[in-house]
């Protein structure tokens, strides 16, 4: 009877879930926690496994339903944390309830939920790119721009019209461009937006949208490209061949051990070492723990990475990862490079609309980029407002060698803007042409890194059956 109650709450939530969102999100609560104390009271167990589960699905339905999304909307902030809490909680009681079985079902469960979430994210790229690309049209046409993003959102029911939709509101109110971005765009990405802002007090917006525009659509061309290798695959699959032993090694192994112990004989040296590297890593409960962490790592690597990000006032998360980025060997040439293509591409602008070179640095400093690079931007405008030498300024805060030879000669704007526009292809080429490589040197090795590792295991959970066949084959000649 409360499984039937548990299916008709469901639907009736989840239709909730898409209209009003706030009613739902609380009607949620309160019936998750009635049906789970009737359950309990009258010793259901169908009844307390649906229970939860009508308050997660309705949360994940409020978080994927986008409609009436604004930046302050409630019921979406509060479902996160909320869906978060119960999946933990529910892996953590089955974990207590069922045992290492259900922990894996549950751990599974939770990689299934992130890997979800994380699908429905990726959809931001294609939406920033055909706003972008509408923007930059509207921008060219001979009418006000709130009125070309309102035809232009031609009133369908998709994401990408609903957004044009709310930017031409903005527009319409007298916000700026970027103001009506970032109201009525709540996910665009942080570095667009700050493109957007540094070219919009300088009179270079569609000039700007149209290279925001080439270059989404690169990345979005890159997304569609086949892979041979998901960068996810060899995570996902060392997270699931680690699962698998574990499992052998808790319950078939032992008794493979006792096998053998019945005729004197121990177990082989690799199956004794696995033994002793992944049991008491359970018994003890640092595994549970270590995959439990890495968990939460994984959401709030999600979180970060979807996340707008405000280059005005970064968050805690945001400047940990700056400094992460910035001084580890390997990712310190990609960051510097991404943030100087960024800040070369709005001196650039900012020059070729008249602006002075203090003008033009100013402007870089409302960029997404990282930290590092932002304080020597300080720096570097310090330096030119008390008198110094541009590209010696250049040279003392530490921004490239290549950008002071271009600021040699400020002088001759002409010349002055080729040379950066020459600056940005080589930092735009270099740091494609490094990506590339690193990816054709680092998948091959960790395909070998894989296969020696689950050439290991196999070898050390198979070799104690060959030693038991070998022993029978010894107590029963032919």
């Amino acid at each position: 009877m409360l499984l039937l109650i548990s299916l008709i709450l469901l639907v009736l939530l989840i239709y909730l879930a898409v209209k009003t969102p706030g009613i739902a999100l609380i009607a949620s609560v309160i019936s998750t926690a009635f049906l789970f104390a009737s359950a309990l009271y009258i010793e259901d167990v169908p009844g307390l496994i649906a229970a939860p589960f009508i308050i997660i699905i309705t949360l994940i339905t409020i978080i994927s339903e986008n409609r009436r999304r604004e930046l302050d909307q409630w019921p979406q902030r509060c479902a996160k944390p909320l869906l978060i809490f119960f999946v933990l909680v529910a892996t953590v009681t089955l974990s207590a309830c069922f045992g290492i079985i259900m922990f894996f079902f549950g751990l599974l469960l939770m990689l299934t939920s992130v890997a979800i979430i994380a699908i429905f994210s990726t959809s931001r790229l294609s939406i920033t790119s055909e706003v972008v690309a509408t923007l930059a049209a509207c921008t060219r046409q001979n009418m006000p721009l709130a009125t070309a993003v309102e035809f232009a959102s031609d009133r369908s029911k998709t994401e990408q019209s609903r957004t044009l939709r709310r930017i031409s509101k903005w527009l319409s109110e007298g916000y700026s461009v970027t103001d009506s971005i970032k109201h009525g765009f709540a996910r665009c990405p942080g570095y667009v937006l700050s493109m957007i802002s540094a070219a919009e007090p300088i009179n270079q917006l569609p000039q700007m949208l149209a290279s925001l525009q080439q270059d989404l659509a690169e990345k979005a061309a890159q997304s569609r490209r086949l892979q041979p290798i998901h960068p996810l695959y060899p995570a996902m699959l060392l997270v699931i061949i680690f699962l698998i032993i574990s499992g052998l090694m808790y319950f078939v192994i032992p008794k493979y051990a006792a096998l053998l112990g019945d005729f004197s004989v121990q177990l082989p040296k690799a199956t004794i070492i696995l033994f002793q590297i992944i049991r008491p890593a359970w018994d003890t409960k640092i595994m549970p723990i270590v995959l439990l962490t890495g968990f939460i790592v994984a959401i709030i690597a999600i979180r970060v990475r979807f996340r707008p990000r405000h280059p005005q006032h970064p968050y805690l998360l945001s400047r940990i990862g700056d400094f992460l980025k910035w001084h580890l060997p390997f990712l310190h040439f990609f960051e510097f490079n991404q943030s100087m293509v960024r800040i070369l591409e709005v001196l650039r602008l900012s020059l070729r609309a008249g602006q002075t070179i203090d003008s033009a640095v100013s402007a870089t400093l409302s960029l997404d980029v990282n930290q590092v690079i932002r304080n020597r931007l300080r720096c570097f405008l310090t330096y030119i407002q008390t008198g110094h030498d541009v590209a010696d300024s250049v040279r003392k805060c530490s921004l490239g060698k290549p950008l002071a030879w271009a600021m040699s000669d400020t002088i001759n704007l002409t010349n002055t803007l080729t040379l950066l526009e020459t600056v940005e292809s080589h930092y735009r080429t270099s740091y494609n042409y490094k990506l590339n490589l690193a990816r054709f040197i680092f998948w091959p090795m960790l395909i070998v890194a894989i296969g020696v590792m689950v050439g290991l295991a196999v070898y050390a959970i198979f070799i104690p059956i060959v030693t038991i066949l070998s022993h029978l084959a010894g107590m029963y000649p032919s």
